[in-house]
């Protein structure tokens, strides 16, 4: 996209006269070109650094846990912690209604912007999802990836450039690493450049 608007810029400078463009409204469309150009390039730059620092996030809270889980397993041992103490740290989870995540279906919406699929899903009682998509002709499931904060953004690029395609998703709620729901409802959406 940011190719076209470029090259559209340059261009009317050179046939806009042509057509009929005076001076002022060439200039006005390559302004609006390099308006439009600095939008999605900012965009860009932006989802970038935000995948970066889910990741950083991610990172982090996988290392940090792992060292909290430890020192509250070696507390929670020790002979003079009490239930008031286990309280007071919140290191016992508080008693819930068990959830039925055996006929929990996960829903969830497909939205295509440029160069992405955004796969909008709710985390409700689950730790993630695992993703599941197929493409064109494809018949069968290829799971794309684990996903544990929505939304999901499906950055493949389309299989032949240019040629838009029909992707479909399907998602299956996951809990301590293992898929606890059955697959959702498939969702398809046509993507394009």
């Amino acid at each position: 996209m940011l190719v076209w608007f470029d090259n559209f810029g340059k261009q009317i400078a050179t046939h806009g006269a042509t057509v009929g463009l005076d001076a002022a409204g060439i200039k006005a469309l390559q302004a609006q070109c390099a308006t439009v150009s600095a939008a999605i390039t900012d965009d860009e730059k932006a989802h970038a650094a935000w995948r970066s620092a889910v990741a950083h996030s991610a990172t982090v809270k996988e290392v940090t846990i792992k060292t909290l889980a430890a020192a509250i397993d070696h507390l929670d041992k020790h002979p003079k912690c009490t239930d008031a103490i286990r309280a007071a740290l919140r290191t016992v989870p508080p008693q819930t209604q068990p959830i039925a995540l055996g006929s929990h279906k996960v829903t969830f919406t497909l939205e295509a912007l440029p160069g992405r699929v955004v796969v909008k899903w709710k985390k409700g009682p689950l730790d993630g999802v695992n993703v599941y998509g197929q493409r064109g002709s494809e018949t069968q499931w290829v799971l794309l990836s684990r996903d544990n904060r929505p939304p999901y953004d499906d950055l493949r690029p389309l299989a032949q450039p240019g040629v838009p395609e029909v992707r479909r998703y399907r998602l299956t709620g996951v809990v301590h690493d293992q898929e606890v729901t059955p697959p959702s409802d498939t969702v398809s959406i046509t993507v394009a450049d």
